[in-house]
């Protein structure tokens, strides 16, 4: 034990607590006996202590509950390694920027015409990093399909790791699983989540970086740390500002000790402050975003909003209400202490940026919902404790597995739907410039517009330059259009809005198009002079009139 170091004297307070601690009454034997060695009696909170390690676990127990919890996030998130669509817009996007990194130098592709690639534009590394590797290995869609898992499983075993780190017992993080497929998911922001997850786990780790493990938590710490760094701001800002709110708050003497462990993300900060006043803009001029009351009705869609029958928002809706309740349960048993606050502030926080933020600016879309996501994605950290009825104990692994099974029926009804794609992707023409135009943008099964991107699809296998691909749209990535490609200048949301077209604009330089219609067949005109040249409903292509 480090005698200065407030974590370690306050563990050993709690120990010399548990061991005075007189025995339990025989009228209590038929209570599920405390954990041993815990401050916690399932329930219970020690009124001695708060803060990061006011709980203790017994080491055993807690690892049997914790491969528990991770087993059952694996079968949560395993849709996204089966399954061949998944219910994410960007998602295909990102598969097609995967593959322009790995066949960039194939003719078969012709990536190199349209493309050049710019790693220093960007830190949004990681992600594709993991892909590319992965592509050496085994297909672009299998490595894209592994991304996608990771970045679905990190938030839930980054809240396990943060409990484990604080002692608490880890099934309260199944109080997660409701927000696992939230809405970032559906818009397939897989640097966003991935981001999340690591930036829990970092924070687990800087939690441990005490006591005879602080070499290990350091090395464990510098890598998680440093992984968010280079896959999204986001997570990095979450972890900056949870040490601040906890420093600020009357935590400083637990926080000092680490210090120097914070050069890594604030370096990292200032780099992507660096990159991020330099980015270009994606053609929105002013702020946008919905109403107030827009956004108060919008709340449960804007956390889940995931499935049409809404499924989803009702399983939140219970995780909410267990949540809540056992929190009323503890309530007094325990004084939050820096931490907690820290963690509470940055509920309330989040929740007030959903309210304000615009929906889009000029260098990025759809901002203010992650926050209506990220005001309860740590939620399970708050002051709460698993209760001591077996009813109650249960509670949390039934929804958790109602949430596995909710999944897994939308997500393998979705790829259903989505399958007759396959057969477009096969008759779509090699090596062609093809525009995407999305007349029917709707699912059935999940209610983002989750069609909006699969003419990336095609480019991922078949090579060519799509239009309104991220390379053109967006600063982030670290791929871009060449200056002397001769693409044409694409109106800003054609792929919401392909009523847009002009062929004497922009239209003239594409030669197929890949149309998304229901019970339609767009006519043949000097304005739009294509002819359909397959079909597999709801799916068209087109092609240019003339062409062989």
């Amino acid at each position: 034990m480090n005698p200065t170091d407030p974590l370690d004297v306050r563990e050993a307070i709690v120990q010399r607590d548990i061991e005075q601690r007189e025995p339990m009454p025989a009228s209590s034997a038929e209570l599920p006996r405390p954990v041993s060695g815990s401050a916690v009696a399932l329930g219970d909170a020690s009124p001695s202590t708060s803060g990061p390690h006011a709980y203790v676990n017994d080491s055993a127990a807690a690892r049997r509950a914790a491969w528990l919890v991770i087993a059952l996030y694996v079968v949560l998130a395993a849709p996204t390694l089966v399954l061949s669509y998944l219910p994410m817009t960007d998602y295909p996007q990102h598969v097609a920027i995967v593959s322009i990194l790995r066949h960039f130098h194939d003719p078969a592709f012709d990536f190199a015409r349209w493309f050049e690639i710019d790693v220093g534009r960007t830190l949004y590394l990681l992600p594709y990093a993991i892909a590319y590797a992965f592509s050496h290995v085994a297909s672009v869609d299998t490595a894209m399909h592994l991304l996608a898992f990771l970045s679905v499983i990190a938030y839930p075993l980054g809240i396990l790791g943060v409990l484990c780190a604080l002692g608490r017992p880890p099934e309260l993080a199944l109080l997660a699983a409701p927000f696992v497929y939230n809405r970032a998911f559906y818009w397939g922001f897989i640097n966003f989540n991935l981001s999340i997850g690591l930036a829990l786990l970092a924070l687990a780790s800087f939690i441990h970086c005490h006591g005879e493990r602080k070499r290990a938590a350091t090395t464990a710490f510098t890598v998680a740390i440093s992984a968010t760094v280079v896959t999204h701001v986001y997570g990095l800002g979450l972890f900056l500002g949870v040490v601040a709110l906890w420093a600020v708050g009357g935590g400083w003497a637990e926080v000092r000790p680490r210090a120097r462990l914070l050069l890594v993300p604030l370096v990292g900060a200032a780099v992507w402050f660096a990159l991020g006043r330099r980015a270009e803009g994606y053609g929105v001029p002013v702020p946008i975003g919905p109403p107030l009351s827009q956004r108060l009705l919008g709340l449960g869609n804007a956390i889940c909003g995931g499935f049409v029958d809404g499924s989803d928002n009702a399983l939140l809706f219970v995780g909410l209400a267990l949540l809540l309740f056992v929190a009323i349960k503890v309530r007094g048993k325990t004084a939050p202490g820096p931490f907690e606050v820290a963690i509470a502030c940055l509920c309330l926080g989040n929740l007030l940026l959903y309210f304000v933020l615009p929906q889009a600016a000029w260098t990025a879309k759809f901002i203010h919902f992650r926050h209506a996501f990220l005001a309860l994605a740590f939620a399970p950290l708050l002051p709460v404790c698993a209760p001591r009825s077996i009813v109650l104990r249960a509670a949390p692994i039934v929804v958790a597995l109602a949430v596995v099974a909710n999944a897994w029926v939308h997500l393998v009804r979705f790829d259903r739907e989505a399958s007759p794609f396959d057969d477009i992707v096969a008759s779509a023409p090699m090596r062609g410039k093809g525009i995407g135009m999305n007349l029917a943008q709707t699912s059935a099964v999940v209610k983002p517009e989750v069609y909006l991107h699969f003419i990336a699809y095609v480019q991922a296998r078949k090579g060519g330059f799509v239009a309104m691909s991220f390379p053109q749209t967006f600063w982030n990535v670290p791929i871009k259009v060449r200056s002397d490609a001769g693409v044409p200048a694409t109106p800003p949301d054609f792929e919401w809005l392909p009523q847009l077209w002009d062929e004497a604009a922009f239209g003239w330089f594409y030669d197929w198009a890949l149309v998304r219609v229901v019970k339609q067949r767009l006519a043949t005109s000097a304005a739009f002079p294509f002819e359909r040249a397959h079909k597999r409903a709801p799916w068209q292509i087109y092609v240019r009139a003339g062409s062989p």
